[in-house]
């Protein structure tokens, strides 16, 4: 569990800096989405660029939490539920063929022609 934190901790840190040099845009509307300033800090790369407590003195921005363990916690949560509809879809693709398959297989008693099955199975 500890590598999972380390690494979407990680990829939160590269794509934050990344945005900031070339997409600031980016890091004013999370900002603005989470009510959070900076990624570890609230001096930590926020916006806006400038003083290091810009981000706080800044009346359209005033946030006083850092973004990092927000933005973890929305990663945490659409990861979850990525995979639980994952899970979903295979329960319904499984459950799709257990009929399928009992089909085929009685397939030349409903139709009462063994070579059509075989001419079918054989595609």
């Amino acid at each position: 569990m500890e590598l999972m934190f380390v690494q979407i901790e990680g990829q939160l840190e590269k794509s934050w800096e990344y945005n900031y040099h070339k997409h600031p845009a980016a890091i004013r509307n999370a900002e603005e989405t989470y009510e959070c300033c900076g990624l570890r800090n609230v001096t930590d790369r926020a916006y806006p660029k400038g003083a290091l407590n810009a981000c706080i003195i800044n009346p359209d921005f005033m946030y006083t939490r850092s973004c990092l363990p927000i933005l973890e916690d929305e990663f945490q949560s659409r990861q979850f539920m990525l995979g639980v509809g994952g899970l979903v879809l295979a329960l319904v693709q499984g459950a799709t063929l257990v009929p399928t398959w009992y089909l085929v297989q009685h397939l030349d008693e409903h139709t009462g022609n063994a070579g059509e099955r075989a001419r079918l199975l054989a595609r």
